[in-house]
């Protein structure tokens, strides 16, 4: 698990831009999501969780939300409560982004993909 959930990346008066980080299942983990040139869209993750996000083990969704009107604690407790509504699109997001990835780099030597 990255050592954060939730960072806040930019705040204003109208909106509130976030990044949420997710863990990948072990089982659901694709060879194209590994980038080890990949960093961070924040600066909170700890060495851990920078390694994970290179790794394919940890993934990212980043949002941007109206805050007009908005309190620091109703923004806090908007951003957990989309945190866990995003939990279940964060894998289908994975899977988008990296399952195409993993062909990169193979080679067919006229008989076999290798």
């Amino acid at each position: 698990m990255p050592n954060i959930q939730i960072e806040v990346l930019n705040i204003s008066a109208d909106e509130v831009s976030a990044v949420f980080y997710y863990d990948v299942p072990v089982n659901n983990q694709l060879t194209g999501a590994v980038d080890n040139t990949r960093t961070q869209p924040g600066t909170r993750l700890d060495a851990a969780g920078v390694t994970g996000l290179q790794a394919g083990t940890v993934h990212f969704l980043v949002v941007s939300r109206n805050v007009v009107g908005k309190t620091p604690a109703q923004i806090a407790a908007m951003l957990q409560s989309e945190y866990t509504a995003a939990s279940s699109i964060a894998l289908a997001d994975y899977q988008n982004k990296y399952t195409n990835r993993q062909h990169l780099g193979k080679a067919y030597n006229g008989t076999t993909w290798s």
